[in-house]
Parts: structure tokens; sequence; C-alpha cells
């Protein structure tokens, strides 16, 4: 029988376990709280404005794909439709901060361009 930190090593392995994973006077060591403090979030607002999270390039590229697609869906249709600035800027408008995903985006892009084509 050996010590080890305070603590006699009985059988090997077993003892030495308790030994490592022990806490202090608080209890014994539970795998599952351990792992459940790992997989925890940060404490912030994960509603709907944070679902479409990303850098701002991400972000921007899939709102620009996603009017594409809204001018694809129209030229599609028959209207023929270039995107300006100024459509651009109006979409931008719209979709800002509204925490949209992709489909969502499309849809307000056809808003957006068939406003402009009447």
């Amino acid at each position: 029988m050996r010590r080890l930190a305070g603590a006699a090593i009985v059988d090997g392995a077993r003892g030495l376990s308790n030994v490592l994973h022990s806490r202090g006077n608080s209890g014994s060591y539970d795998p599952d709280e351990v792992q459940a403090r790992r997989n925890r979030k940060a404490n912030k607002n994960y509603g709907k404005q944070r679902r479409n999270a990303g850098d701002n390039k991400r972000q921007n590229k899939q709102a620009h794909d996603a009017l594409k697609h809204a001018r694809r869906i129209l030229q599609r249709e028959g209207h023929d439709v270039v995107i300006d600035k100024d459509m651009a800027r109006n979409f931008h408008d719209v979709v800002n901060k509204k925490g949209l995903n992709y489909q969502e985006m499309v849809e307000e892009g056809l808003e957006v361009l068939k406003r402009a084509v009447k």
C-alpha cells in the first residue's frame, strides 16, 4: 500500500482513479456533469436574430445569391430583370437584421424585383 497525494492506493487503477478524479471535499467525480459543463453554451440570445449567424462575408454572399435566385425565377416566368444598385440596396434594407433563412430571402427578393418590374 502506497500513499499518493494524501490518499491510499489499495488495488491499483481503481484506487488511483478515485484519487485522480476526486474534487476535494465536495464529492466524487461525475463524468455526466463534466460533459454537461463542456457542452454548455455561453449565455447568449439565440433568438431569431441569431439564426443566420456567421461572418459578414458569408451573410452578404447568401443574400446576394438569394437575390440572384429570385431574378432567375422571374426570368423563367418571362420577365426581363436586371438588378441595379438601387434594387440591391432596397433588398438589403428589407432583409437587413431580420434573421431570414435562404428561402425567406428568396421570397423577399421576388417581392422587391416584382415591384421594380411593374
